[in-house]
């Protein structure tokens, strides 16, 4: 039998009750003071202001209190928290679990409620044995895992993991950290006639070392949690342990405490990220401690796995589902990578995050490399790691740029099919670190797979959307893990749309579609009017045009940019501003000023003709929203100090969110895009390029949902190297450009 809400407070335990002596107790319940908040007498009118919807009868039967009481939980209580997360918060559904001989999680309206002390729960260590040996130490590595789960769990109650790989989580080597030289020539290199098998990632079978024999068997590890600074741990698995979830955390292998050395998005990380989930699932062993072989098992867990994480901790939830492992129920990854050479490089050009130029895999992974902290243990592995962090710079390719073997290893989109596992994937449309595109292209496999997943898409850059305001995340997620980790029908799947975008002209407003792009957006073929414009034409038109050539000095140095002192702004307002004016450095077209507001919704697609006065040379595009206005952006303004409590004893977090520019800025750029002259084919041949030589180019700008309002206009510019992207090089060269061949797809969603 069900047990009743109304059980777990005394004074509505009963079979009937005067409807206002109801709702005095409802208001209470609801933190109102009686005598401050309302009078005793007009409580039943006060509760109806509220939106609560009495019966208006004189006495209320047991079922009838069960039932408003329901819908008293389901609204804001007067400090504008949800009334029964703050019921359970405060403890006053502490009985929930009384007399029971395994606690239970407590679901109401499909939503796990916080009826679990984080400050009691219990924190453990444990090594996970992963089935390879990277340190070449002829021993399996052990992967160091902490974990947090109720205390309950001790009494048999068995819970899901919420699972976080985090290589960053026990420090990073900021000393280690210098960049790649970005201020070179570009090399004239030789064609090669490479195909995609040439270059196909094969996993080698390697020699694995035994596993341990297991000398005796613990139930618990215990492990003081303030012996260890676990960094780069974003609060929010405390919302989760309190539901009901063991929160479980693992660095990987090379970080401290673990073994193994780190390769960058490697099949080596990804195999022992799947080890913890192995683990979880009852498939693995873990040990107490790294010497005495005393095997812990995971007999809490359901065996029924989540993934989070944002950037490095998003990408390996991706990685670990393109494995299909078993167990892994959901991935919530968030500013994920999908393939690390659309990481670091973009079309043959090396093209790191924005504002990490110069950054590449073998930096990463020396980065992470925590295991350095302990000297003594990092002169174990010195003799392996150092000659195999130089093996990953030759592999990497900076001097090419292009797409290999090392890459084809990265791209966890290969294995895209093998998804087995339901996503909700989250992406910022301003973060310039990890791109829209990786989201963009996921989700495409997953459409084609008919993977259940669901994208949300926000307006700020690279952060975690736990504390926004505008948009219910975290009850919306506390419904997606209910539905895959506990099979409870909430009807999530349904009350979700597919796709949810914040919009850039209003951050209130949240717009719904079915896929991404919309099912409205259609492409739109853009090019240089008849009048020297920016807007619609048609192939034919162009194709009888005679070619005008315009020619770009690739030069940075007439931008005004200044290579040491890095001066972004000023490089980008030099190639945005004043379109209407000639700039040596780049050709711009402007459209009309708009009517009406159009929204970009998907892929924008480039293809012009060109030439180039040397044997090598980068080609960069930009769209540019034209017009002043105090657009948003990233920057987060707090509205509530403290006001997200993830649980009981948890911590609390600001509420925020975006404000607006506080003067006009006269435009911002939408997308952009680039490749290298040499890779017209593909990403992974070397094309001859001849001076003086026209060739096509074609190449896609970062996937972008974007409106522009009425009165602004499209902009479209054409440049050689670009400073916040590219290699800068140091040798002008002129890229001639025929601007009658200029053909633009651009997404736009129709009314």
């Amino acid at each position: 039998m069900k047990q009743s809400y109304r059980s777990l407070f005394p004074k509505l335990a009963v079979e009937q009750l005067d409807e206002t002596q109801f709702y005095n107790i409802i208001l209470e319940l609801l933190q109102y003071e009686k005598d401050v908040h309302f009078r005793e007498n007009e409580a039943v009118i006060f509760a109806g202001s509220l939106g609560l919807k009495p019966f208006h009868k004189p006495v209320y039967s047991g079922d009838e209190i069960e039932q408003k009481l329901c819908e008293a939980f389901k609204i804001n209580n007067r400090f504008d928290r949800n009334c029964i997360e703050y019921l359970a918060q405060q403890g006053y559904l502490d009985r929930w679990n009384e007399g029971k001989d395994i606690p239970e999680i407590l679901e109401f309206d499909g939503k796990l409620q916080p009826i679990f002390d984080f400050g009691e729960s219990l924190f453990e260590r444990v090594y996970v044995e992963s089935p390879q040996d990277t340190d070449l130490d002829g021993k399996r590595d052990l992967i160091a895992v902490y974990i947090r789960r109720p205390k309950e769990t001790l009494k048999g109650m068995k819970v899901p993991a919420f699972y976080i790989a985090n290589p960053y989580m026990l420090g990073g080597d900021d000393d280690s950290y210098v960049t790649h030289k970005v201020d070179v020539d570009l090399p004239e290199l030789e064609p090669t006639d490479v195909s995609y098998e040439d270059i196909r990632f094969v996993p080698e079978e390697k020699e694995i070392p035994p596993e341990r024999e297991p000398k005796a068997l613990s139930e618990t590890s215990p492990f003081p949690a303030e012996d260890i600074e676990l960094e780069a741990i974003d609060s929010w698995h405390q919302y989760f342990v309190s539901r009901g979830y063991a929160a479980v955390f693992a660095g990987g292998i090379g970080t401290r405490g673990s073994d193994g050395i780190r390769s960058t998005g490697s099949v080596d990380e990804t195999i022992s990220t799947v080890a913890v989930i192995e683990w979880l699932c009852g498939k693995r062993r873990a040990y107490t401690n790294k010497t005495d072989c005393i095997e812990i098992r995971a007999d809490w867990c359901t065996g029924k796995v989540a993934m989070n994480g944002k950037s490095y901790l998003g990408t390996l939830c991706v990685a670990a589902a393109a494995t299909g492992i078993d167990g892994l129920k959901t991935i919530i990854p968030e500013a994920f990578i999908t393939n690390w050479y659309n990481y670091y490089r973009c079309n043959g050009v090396t093209a790191p995050a924005l504002d990490w130029q110069g950054d590449d895999a073998d930096l990463l992974a020396d980065y992470c490399l925590s295991r350095r902290f302990d000297a003594e243990d990092y002169a174990k592995i010195k003799d392996v790691y150092e000659p195999h962090l130089k093996q990953m710079l030759i592999d990497e390719d900076r001097v090419t740029g292009n797409y290999n073997r090392f890459w084809d290893e990265r791209n966890y989109l290969n294995n895209a099919d093998k998804i087995k596992c339901s996503v909700f994937g989250i992406q910022g449309l301003n973060d310039w670190n990890v791109k829209p595109q990786h989201a963009y292209l996921l989700w495409q496999e997953l459409q084609k797979n008919n993977v259940p997943c669901k994208l949300l898409l926000h307006q700020g850059d690279h952060i975690y959307i736990n504390n926004l305001a505008g948009i219910d995340f975290n009850s919306m997620l506390n419904r997606w893990m209910a539905y895959w980790l506990y099979d409870i029908d909430n009807g999530v799947m349904e009350s979700i749309p597919n796709v949810l975008v914040e919009n850039n002209l209003d951050c209130t407003q949240w717009d719904g579609d079915s896929s991404w792009p919309f099912a409205a957006s259609r492409a739109h073929l853009f090019g240089v009017t008849e009048d020297g414009g920016f807007g619609p034409v048609s192939k034919t038109e162009l194709e009888r045009r005679p070619a005008v050539r315009k020619t770009v000095t690739d030069d940075i140095s007439l931008t005004g940019f200044d290579r040491q002192g890095e001066n972004y702004p000023l490089w980008r307002d030099s190639m945005c501003l004043e379109p209407e004016c000639e700039k040596a450095f780049r050709i711009a077209y402007t459209s009309r000023v708009l009517e009406h507001r159009v929204r970009i919704n998907g892929e924008t697609k480039v293809r012009f003709r060109a030439s180039i006065n040397a044997g090598a040379g980068i080609l960069s595009a930009m769209l540019v929203d034209y017009g002043s206005l105090c657009r948003y952006s990233t920057e987060q303004r707090i509205i509530k100090e403290k006001g997200v409590v993830w649980g009981r004893n948890t911590d609390m977090k600001d509420l925020v969110y975006f404000v607006r520019e506080k003067q006009p800025s006269p435009y911002r750029v939408i997308t952009r895009g680039c490749m290298s002259a040499k890779n017209r084919r593909n990403i992974y041949s070397i094309d001859e390029v001849k001076p003086g030589t026209e060739y096509t180019f074609e190449f896609t700008m970062v996937p972008m949902d974007y409106t522009l309002e009425i009165g602004h206009q499209l902009g479209l510019i054409i440049y050689g190297a670009d400073a916040e992207v590219t290699q800068r090089p140091l040798t002008a060269r002129e890229i001639t450009v025929d601007e009658n061949s200029i053909q633009i797809e651009i997404p736009i969603v129709e009314a």
